[in-house]
């Protein structure tokens, strides 16, 4: 049973409350690019609260086969889940699923659910360890995102979370 998500880091700093001293005016750099980074991920129970993650240009079809193709190859066959963005349900997308449907059943969680995929949790943990900073450039944000992710553990508990009891 795997669990996917995805999710988009800007350039733009990703501002937290932070310790000042009274009377100062604290300011913030801004880095104006429009330079972004995208990143699937998946968490599988069995695989200790693990992210696995894939950085990406962009969220489309053709990234999200290739993702899932990697899942298939490391995880062997699975139940995925996913929710309904349009990558997910595209042509394309369904052509593949058709194609693999011995090997990976995917499952889609209701629309405007994000509380039910625990995947969202793991993002909250990669902005907060890219917060407060400021990145030059893409390749600078996306080796901090890189080492972010692979610091990503989940704790989950699966028997609460599979009887609705999410914490």
């Amino acid at each position: 049973m795997t669990f996917m998500d995805e999710a988009i880091f800007l350039l733009e700093p990703i501002l937290k409350h932070g310790w000042f001293l009274k009377g100062s005016k604290p300011s913030c750099p801004v880095n104006w690019s429009r330079g972004k980074e995208c990143v699937f991920g998946a968490l599988s129970f069995g695989n200790g609260g693990k992210l696995i993650s894939k950085q990406a240009k962009k969220i489309n079809s053709e990234n999200f086969i290739e993702y899932v193709q990697c899942l298939l190859d490391k995880n062997g066959s699975q139940v995925l889940f996913v929710d309904n963005a349009p990558w997910h349900t595209s042509y394309k997308t369904s052509g593949f699923l058709e194609e693999v449907r011995d090997c990976i059943e995917p499952m889609y969680l209701p629309p405007y659910s994000p509380e039910l995929n625990p995947v969202e949790p793991g993002w909250k943990v990669v902005r907060s360890k890219l917060a407060n900073r400021l990145f030059e450039n893409t390749s600078e944000l996306r080796e901090s995102l890189g080492k972010a992710l692979d610091e990503v553990q989940l704790n989950i508990n699966e028997q609460r979370y599979l009887t609705g009891q999410i914490s």
